[in-house]
């Protein structure tokens, strides 16, 4: 819809907007702040990915979210995320490279988290996260990491889920 937008630098949605489809907003580079419309439940692979001024973004408290693959992957400027109990699903590499990003506190309603999806978060020191399965190198390469807290939903964790973490003791 507005790939490649790179003027675009605030988005004001209808409260009526449902799903935000694949690669709507890639690369819109100006792009700074995106407030989810409570109806929000599926935002697409790809749909805000590369938007590298997008700083702070908030999902709604009520209903059922999913994150598609690659979704806010390479928004460098992300610092702030702000999930709630709404939010169900995140994808393969959905935050990526998102090397602003310093603190995720994932709640138990999240059932399930792709590979990858907060690789490269060379920023990321606070996780908190209580689902039933830390996926594969969801979290590796996070270098700045140094308070993980693991919550008693959990029972497994996938290969390499915290690799390349050297700031864990």
């Amino acid at each position: 819809a507005f790939i490649g937008c790179t003027g675009l630098q605030v988005i004001q949605m209808s409260r009526n907007i449902e799903i935000i489809g694949e690669r709507s907003f890639a690369g819109c580079a100006a792009l700074f702040s995106v407030i989810f419309p409570e109806r929000i439940s599926s935002i697409g692979n790809h749909a805000f990915e590369k938007c590298t001024a997008l700083s702070v973004i908030s999902f709604p408290d009520k209903g059922s979210v999913s994150i598609g693959k690659s979704a806010f992957s390479g928004c460098s400027s992300m610092d702030g995320v702000v999930f709630t109990t709404a939010l169900k699903q995140i994808g393969d590499y959905a935050f990526q490279d998102c090397v602003s990003l310093t603190a995720i506190d994932l709640p138990n309603t999240v059932q399930n988290v792709g590979s990858y999806a907060f690789q490269n978060c060379t920023k990321l020191a606070t996780i908190s996260v209580d689902m039933t399965h830390i996926p594969a190198y969801s979290f590796s390469k996070c270098t700045a990491l140094v308070n993980l807290s693991i919550g008693p939903s959990v029972k497994t964790v996938g290969d390499y889920a915290f690799s390349y973490c050297s700031s864990l003791d």
